[in-house]
């Protein structure tokens, strides 16, 4: 009914009925009280019955706002047009409809990523926990099935390192491996383990670094029916390891004895600190100072030494999260070498790796020309102090560049093996190092 009927029938309608139409919004309570006609105790029962809605309308809002969609449409379909709170109402759908465009829009952008190998493959796993992304959608990739299962099963790997040792043991070949954190080292060194093993030359000695080479070497483990495997993760910044091996060829009756040293890319971070505070009085803070006066403990032994610097090519010349840049370092590491003469007649050969080589899309035959090259190009000065330590201290006078890559990476932490650059760099050790009467093994097993 409408209004004008009502209102010209208000004696004959019920409080029930009066109630219908006000609820509905067909009429007013207050102007059917004004006509002075509304009886009084329909016009009781009908206010009660006004009051009893608005305390039930109360309470279904109190449910609905903190529930769905549906629950809020159903909340409007029962308390319109009366409900004190149907505008709420609409605009919260019209933000749950926004949150779910914004969650498409999320997820649609995280799918794209995850098309173009942008994600990590932690940030995949967090994902699929959060449900941003489900496991249907990594199977429907168009990648290998070994990735896509490594991807939705990944386990992380864990690396305990062993306890640094003040000084390393005289008479055996000291190899270090330098870069700045996330320089490819600890992959690179792992890859390179893995490899000599599978080749029948190393033997790993005794001691504090033995456990984390065990598990080190063991990472690249592959095969010809599945050469795919999980990258290891960072080490401690703070954590320079010490592992020591030997490397025999079967037909060999003595073995190279390495004391291998994989330098925390903290060092870098020190010879910063030195270099933007020479003249100060500014001390290293103390979280690093032990790791310094280490690495400098180390390079005073009478070993001969071959250096290997890792320079990682994808991650360039970007300016980190402290606003450094890898050349910035790099240049303050120079610093520190001209000041203090690093390296004196006790090396052997100094290396300069590039990490991610295959990033230089050439062809095979020009990737060591290339690598020079961007080499060069980019951390000249550092390079041309390293060519001058090594023409007035390193037999030969070269400094020597070598492409580095593990194979195809995916999601940052998973990777199609290839051993041809860890064959190259044990070709290298080889050849650098003679083998010695007195065997590093049986030196630390006494």
């Amino acid at each position: 009914m409408d209004e004008k009927t009502i209102l010209a029938n208000l004696e004959d309608l019920t409080a029930d009925i009066l109630f219908t139409e006000w609820k509905a919004g067909n009429i007013e309570y207050e102007k059917a009280e004004n006509t002075g006609r509304l009886e009084y105790n329909k016009g009781k029962s009908w206010k009660e019955k006004i009051d009893k809605f608005y305390e039930d309308d109360d309470a279904a809002w109190d449910e609905a706002q903190y529930s769905d969609e549906s629950a809020l449409r159903n909340y409007i379909a029962q308390y319109k047009p009366r409900g004190r709170h149907i505008e709420e109402a609409k605009k919260a759908i019209d933000s749950l409809k926004e949150k779910e465009r914004e969650r498409e829009q999320a997820r649609e952008d995280i799918l794209d990523k995850l098309r173009q190998n942008l994600l990590s493959v932690t940030e995949i796993q967090n994902h699929l926990k959060n449900n941003t992304l489900r496991k249907s959608d990594i199977q429907e990739l168009d990648i290998p099935d070994e990735v896509k299962q490594l991807c939705i099963n990944y386990k992380s790997i864990d690396l305990k390192l062993g306890k640094t040792p003040e000084s390393i043991p005289e008479g055996f070949t000291e190899v270090y491996l330098w870069g700045i954190p996330g320089s490819g080292k600890t992959c690179a060194l792992s890859a390179i383990l893995g490899t000599a093993e599978r080749m029948g030359l190393l033997a790993l000695g005794s001691g504090e670094g033995r456990g984390y080479a065990m598990k080190l070497k063991n990472i690249f483990d592959v095969d010809e029916d599945s050469n795919y495997a999980i990258l290891p993760p960072p080490t401690p910044l703070e954590k320079t390891q010490y592992l020591p091996f030997t490397l025999r060829k079967k037909n060999e009756s003595d073995a190279r004895s390495v004391s291998l040293i994989e330098l925390s890319g903290e060092i870098f971070k020190c010879f910063t600190f030195l270099a933007n505070n020479s003249d100060s009085d500014q001390q290293l803070p103390s979280q690093i100072e032990d790791t310094f006066n280490t690495l400098t403990n180390y390079l005073q032994s009478k070993n001969r030494k071959i250096h290997f610097f890792f320079i990682d090519y994808d991650k360039g010349n970007k300016v980190d999260e402290d606003g450094i840049r890898q050349s910035d370092y790099l240049d303050a590491a120079r610093l520190y070498f001209e000041e203090n003469h690093i390296f004196d007649r006790t090396t052997d050969a100094i290396y300069i790796v590039l990490t991610k080589s295959d990033l230089l899309r050439c062809l095979p035959e020009n990737l060591l020309n290339e690598t020079r090259n961007y080499m060069t190009n980019r951390f000249d000065s550092f390079i041309n102090t390293m060519r001058n330590i090594c023409q007035r201290n390193v037999a030969g006078g070269q400094l020597y560049f070598e492409p580095f890559s593990i194979g195809e990476v995916f999601y940052k932490g998973i990777c199609k093996f290839d051993e041809s650059a860890s064959k190259r760099i044990i070709e290298i050790l080889m050849n650098r190092i003679q083998p010695a009467k007195k065997n590093l093994l049986e030196f630390l097993n006494k």
